[in-house]
């Protein structure tokens, strides 16, 4: 008969543990990435506004154009707040994630442990066993009564 664990379902469920975990570290680490990328491209956006204020202030009366870069550095501040706190938010999460990741993996890896100490335990007590058949027979071939 093979090697059975006695544990298996629950090494099993481990893994499937562990692999959720995972999978929630990688969403909260696309998160990161994500907001990271909306500030990036607001900086973007707004170097981009403001190059394009100071080629077009010419054509617009002065007053107009310094109300509306304010308006646009107003929003602009705002909306990098905005997204530097959820930034932060997610940075959290993702550390916070990261820490259940790695305890559902120690878990795992315990009964990984165990389970190959019980495997070889059990291929040694195997091997054993076949040799002391061995003995026997090659004693039973040797010695006739």
């Amino acid at each position: 008969m093979g090697f059975q664990f006695s544990l298996e379902k629950l090494l099993r469920l481990r893994d499937s543990l562990e692999h959720q975990e995972e999978q929630r570290l990688s969403l909260a680490s696309h998160n990161v990435a994500r907001i990271l990328s909306e500030l990036t491209r607001l900086d973007f956006d707004f170097g981009a506004a403001e190059n394009c204020w100071q080629t077009g202030v010419d054509d617009l009366t002065l007053t107009a154009a310094l109300q509306f870069r304010a308006e646009c550095a107003v929003g602009y501040r705002r909306v990098r707040a905005t997204l530097l706190a959820s930034l932060e938010e997610a940075k959290q999460e993702r550390l916070l994630q990261l820490q259940r990741h790695q305890e559902a993996r120690q878990k795992t890896e315990v009964l990984a442990r165990l389970r190959a100490r019980h495997q070889v335990a059990y291929e040694f007590a195997a091997a054993r066993r076949q040799q002391q058949l061995a003995d026997e027979t090659y004693l039973q071939v040797r010695l006739p009564d």
